[in-house]
């Protein structure tokens, strides 16, 4: 069975990532996370919602869609994270940021009509 070349260049980048993470927490002070209430419900969050919920959707999606229109859905991901940081933790919003909203939404736009 042959490995597929995305798969093992993904696998590279995680190792990479997860080194690097690595480094700058021991340069912090050490790699265990305090273990608080805020600190559980967003590794919930994280692997529930963000992960589980969200990849069983675009799955779901790219068996009802062309991948065309599914694909570009993924460029809306910053634009909702910056309004949820500005509705979840008062994340000051600026023109830069509602300039790259529009210039996100005109090419989500430009790629889905067609």
């Amino acid at each position: 069975m042959r490995f597929p070349v995305a798969a093992l260049w993904s696998r590279m980048m995680e190792a990479t990532g997860a080194a690097l993470f690595g480094i700058c927490a021991v340069a912090q002070g050490g790699i265990a996370p305090s273990m608080t209430r805020e600190f559980a419900i967003g590794m919930a969050w994280l692997v529930l919602i963000a992960t589980f919920a969200c990849y069983t959707v675009y799955y779901a999606m790219l068996r009802m869609f062309p991948v065309t229109k599914v694909s570009v859905a993924i460029y809306l991901s910053p634009p909702v994270t910056m309004i949820w940081s500005w509705m979840l933790f008062s994340e000051p919003l600026t023109l830069a940021m509602f300039l790259g909203l529009g210039v996100t939404l005109v090419g989500v736009w430009l790629t889905s009509r067609g």
